[in-house]
């Protein structure tokens, strides 16, 4: 979605960036990796297909995404070199949210489901706490931006990193899901605000 397209968020860590065409032939080489790819359940694509990926992701209403650039490998520019630092990925698609996440209030807008997945494609930039701090800081962007009411977070059940990353944010087990040997958690967006408030 066009929602972040001009946004950068820094921290003293990291930046989260707007992915733009000259994060693609990086991004295309990461998503090569045999690993990452069972890991995100994705599928090789061709560095064609990546561009297409890409504008994609700015003009789908259902789909938001920034980069991840770590602020150790950011230069004196990189307020114009969007690629410095780039190491990883975070994402959101949007939902209809169940029932039983989103109450009927007449008037109200339509609340979605927020599925979230976060990357860090670059082996150096691993168990630095750059994937925890990148959700935490899009999850509050979301919850500023978008009527989300509940996370979701889908993830292989051998990712066992995974399952701890999103157990710190608070998630839950809301569903194993067998066939896609994978296992579905949830956070509700009121008690986020109450972890991401006592995170900061």
């Amino acid at each position: 979605m066009r929602l972040n397209e001009a946004i950068s968020i820094e921290t003293e860590r990291l930046r989260l960036v707007p992915y733009r065409c000259e994060h693609v032939p990086a991004y295309n080489t990461w998503m090569q990796d045999l690993t990452l790819l069972e890991l995100t359940c994705s599928e090789p694509l061709s560095l064609e297909e990546e561009i297409e990926n890409q504008n994609s992701w700015l003009e789908d209403p259902a789909k938001l995404t920034f980069i991840i650039c770590s602020a150790a490998y950011s230069g004196a520019n990189a307020h114009r070199d969007l690629t410095q630092g780039m190491c990883g990925d975070v994402n959101a698609f949007l939902s209809v949210a169940d029932d039983e996440d989103s109450p009927a209030f007449e008037g109200k807008p339509q609340a979605f489901m927020a599925e979230l997945e976060v990357m860090i494609a670059e082996p150096s930039q691993r168990r630095k706490g750059l994937a925890l701090e990148a959700l935490r800081i899009f999850m509050h962007y979301i919850l500023v931006n978008l009527p989300v009411t509940v996370f979701v977070a889908k993830i292989t059940d051998k990712n066992i990193a995974s399952f701890q990353l999103f157990a710190r944010l608070g998630f839950a087990v809301f569903k194993p899901m067998p066939i896609f040997q994978q296992t579905e958690l949830r956070l509700s967006a009121q008690d986020a605000r109450v972890a991401l408030q006592c995170a900061w």
